[in-house]
């Protein structure tokens, strides 16, 4: 029932054909998954930062008590193995207030839960994911500098980011930042019956 009711409401507001056309888009949503991989390649350019911006970024190198002293000692647990076992965390301040953060670490391959499917790469890259905007900060691109800033220090040719298809605003960023598409990762679901094939749309070697 409340599902039907949901349904009526949207007819009656929206009208029969656009009800229509958006009824089937949430279907379509629910059946195909895509996980999207972008690779950046602004390598040899120089990113300038807004002033009122800056970076804390640490490493398995970085003294504890620094990490203490920026994230809180709350945070130091969740991170400090996370940190200690060779991961990346880059922190971004606006006007001295933590806005947002993002990991990176270096890996041969790509596992996404969301579609059941990878890809073993077959080589070293840096891999960025986990990031995220305090609300305050939202709409005020906070996820592109942390992106552009992981990959100005993972000291790698090779970094790559991934997020769901229907996450808009994190694709806006990550083009924002200098990524491009690399492969798409698809799954189809329709209960009965699971399909997964891979869309490549750049060539890497």
């Amino acid at each position: 029932m409340p599902k039907l009711n949901r349904i009526l409401t949207i007819l009656r507001t929206e009208g029969v054909i656009r009800s229509l056309k958006l009824l089937i888009r949430r279907a379509a949503k629910k059946i195909i998954k895509k996980e999207m991989v972008y690779v950046w390649h602004n390598v040899n350019k120089e990113r300038i930062y807004p002033d009122n911006a800056n970076f804390e970024i640490f490493s398995k190198k970085s003294n504890q008590e620094k990490i203490a002293q920026v994230l809180g000692k709350d945070l130091l647990g969740k991170t400090k193995s996370r940190i200690e076992n060779g991961e990346v965390l880059v922190c971004l301040f606006l006007d001295k207030t933590l806005a947002g953060y993002g990991w990176g670490g270096y890996q041969s391959s790509l596992y996404f839960s969301y579609i059941a499917n990878g890809i073993d790469l077959n080589k070293e890259i840096f891999y960025i994911y986990d990031c995220f905007t305090y609300p305050g900060f939202r709409g005020k691109g906070v996820y592109p500098l942390v992106l552009a800033k992981l990959c100005e220090v993972s000291d790698s040719s090779e970094v790559y980011v991934a997020c769901q298809s229907v996450n808009e605003s994190s694709i806006r960023g990550i083009l924002k930042a200098g990524f491009e598409r690399y492969k798409d990762f698809v799954l189809v679901d329709l209960y009965f019956f699971r399909f997964k094939f891979v869309i490549s749309l750049k060539d890497r070697k």
